[in-house]
């Protein structure tokens, strides 16, 4: 009888040791995503600031998808496509620039995060007022603020300028994202 009584309570116990490590293991799993969702939010804050940095008539040249147009020179500006990687310092670490060698401060806290930036541009790939669909909703922006959509490349001539901001990760759990979509005017 005694022995019954052991086995019981043995089982018991490993019921009780097995339901605590599933429960750990829940809770670092929960975390970790936890941990990704703050870091692209903290990504996705900076490179908000980072846009709203720059000189406004430069934005569109800066984060477009053409290189040729870029400010500083052909090649020179972030484009529309990067790659970020949160560093244990703050700030980020564009990982798809070229650099000196990574210091332990700036390992990447998590994983990192892929940038997609897109604007309201025609099928040659030119800033257009006439676009409409899911991000730019279903009337043309008058981006020259001219009171009319006009047709043809508005990128000399923009005086607002909406921006989708995209982020995707992949993690154990799957492939991730968040968007902002933001109407970025020239500050006065």
């Amino acid at each position: 009888m005694i022995l019954l009584e052991i086995i019981i309570a043995m089982l018991i116990v490993a019921a009780a040791t097995l339901s605590s490590a599933s429960m750990t293991l829940s809770g670092s799993k929960l975390n970790n995503a936890n941990v990704a969702v703050a870091d692209a939010t903290d990504v996705m804050r900076q490179l908000v600031e980072e846009l709203e940095s720059h000189p406004f008539e430069e934005l569109y040249a800066r984060f477009n998808g053409l290189p040729d147009d870029d400010p500083d020179g052909a090649g020179t500006a972030r484009g529309s496509q990067f790659t970020l990687a949160p560093t244990r310092r703050s700030a980020f670490l564009d990982v798809t620039a070229p650099a000196a060698p990574p210091t332990a401060k700036d390992a990447p806290r998590s994983t990192s995060f892929d940038v997609d930036i897109e604007f309201p541009e025609d099928v040659n790939g030119y800033l257009a007022e006439g676009v409409v669909g899911p991000l730019w909703g279903t009337q043309a922006w008058d981006i020259d603020g001219d009171g009319a959509p006009s047709s043809g490349d508005r990128s000399a001539d923009y005086k607002l300028l909406p921006v989708a901001i995209r982020l995707s990760w992949a993690d154990a759990d799957g492939i991730h994202s968040m968007q902002v979509v933001r109407l970025l005017t020239k500050r006065q």
